[in-house]
């Protein structure tokens, strides 16, 4: 039996005890919606545990899942918005995290949240609408030391809200990613006590002793002052789920926005690649994760220079005539009339030299190779060919 108050949004959040669940649910509440808070801890903060209905649930175990879900749509009849926020963070280098605590981490990051969203989705495509908010992490994108188990577990994270997000494309239900840098909650205190049970000092690798260091002084874990509030991650959230078009990813903070212009790990080109490189290292070594390493970067001067090199229709003139290889075997000049922007200049003129090209000459189109007319001008300037 569907409730009178079924007109007002549903709200289903994991992981609401505490952090950025407890924020979200309370922002939710505020605005009147209909919060369902769950969390393994039953100890909800009385803001929560007043405002919201919570129950305990563990996303690790499909029957809690589903009777979750079923009492939720008995009561209320729909689910409009599922926020899959429940985790937590295995810190430690790569060879001394343990393969069980990795998997397990994975079964909370990665499955639980693959384990909400089938559980929600029918009720969703049958209403035709809904929305599904994954809370990822940089960490997802750019990697650090020292937390790459949890890093892969977001990473796997992305890879299957990006794949869920083309699946469901014209269902009507729209799939976001919330990607925030370092917040102020309890998440780092938990990390670094998992650290000391897992991981005693006597049982590490010395060879990574600064990289312990780093997790348990540094801010790798907290961020320090750069450590956003949960409440500005809420709001984030609550954006993503009441925007008209709903975006794929929502970076939180100026740090999260500055490396996620770098791009999709998955998706972009070589360049993009060497650029998030650029920006992993801006990010992470004014705390010590990453050595420092002065790398080469395009000035804007530089890349207009390169678009003015391009888009000139009048190519740069050679001298003298002599020097200018349009007769030999190579073919490296090209008539200006067959050139993309040479059109102003008539006849059959070399576009380096503007000297006579006899018909024997043989030519190719300068769309099909790298040194036509239209980048001859910055290679010269670049000293790349003569």
């Amino acid at each position: 039996m569907v409730s009178s108050s079924c007109s007002r949004p549903v709200v289903l959040i994991t992981g609401a005890a505490s952090g950025i669940g407890a924020a979200t649910a309370r922002l939710c509440a505020s605005r009147n919606w209909i919060v369902y808070a769950t969390d393994t801890d039953t100890q909800f903060p009385p803001a929560v545990e007043a405002d919201c209905r919570c129950h305990e649930l563990d996303v690790t175990d499909a029957a809690q899942c589903k009777a979750v879900v079923d009492r939720i749509l008995d009561e209320t009849g729909r689910i409009d918005v599922l926020v899959n926020n429940a985790g937590f963070a295995v810190p430690g280098p790569i060879e001394d995290v343990s393969v069980a605590d990795s998997r397990f981490q994975f079964d909370v990051v990665v499955h639980g949240s693959h384990r909400m969203t089938q559980t929600v989705l029918p009720a969703m495509r049958a209403r035709g609408e809904g929305r599904i908010l994954m809370l990822s992490s940089v960490l997802g994108v750019s990697p650090s030391p020292g937390l790459g188990s949890y890093g892969a577990a977001k990473a796997a994270l992305e890879s299957l809200t990006d794949s869920l997000r083309m699946e469901l494309r014209g269902t009507g239900i729209s799939v976001s990613l919330i990607e925030p840098a370092w917040v102020d909650t309890s998440f780092a205190e938990r990390a670094r006590d998992r650290l000391k049970n897992v991981q005693p000092a006597g049982e590490r690798a010395a060879a990574y002793s600064d990289t312990y260091a780093m997790v348990e002084s540094g801010w790798a874990l907290t961020g320090g002052p750069f450590a956003l509030s949960p409440e500005t991650v809420a709001e984030t959230v609550v954006k993503a789920a009441t925007d008209d078009n709903p975006k794929a990813r929502y970076p939180v903070g100026t740090r999260s926005r500055l490396v996620m212009a770098g791009g999709s790990c998955r998706t972009d080109s070589a360049r993009r690649s060497r650029r998030r490189c650029f920006v992993a290292r801006l990010v992470w070594t004014p705390f010590g994760l990453v050595a420092s390493n002065p790398l080469h970067r395009r000035t804007r001067r530089h890349s207009r220079r390169v678009r003015r090199s391009r888009c000139r229709s009048k190519p740069r003139r050679r001298s003298p005539a002599s020097s200018c290889r349009h007769r030999g075997p190579s073919t490296d000049c090209f008539p200006t009339s067959w050139c993309r922007f040479g059109s102003r200049q008539p006849g059959r003129q070399c576009c380096c030299c503007l000297s006579s090209i006899t018909e024997s000459t043989p030519a190719r189109s300068s769309r099909t190779t790298r040194s036509g007319s239209w980048f001859r001008p910055f290679l010269i300037r670049r000293g790349r060919c003569r």
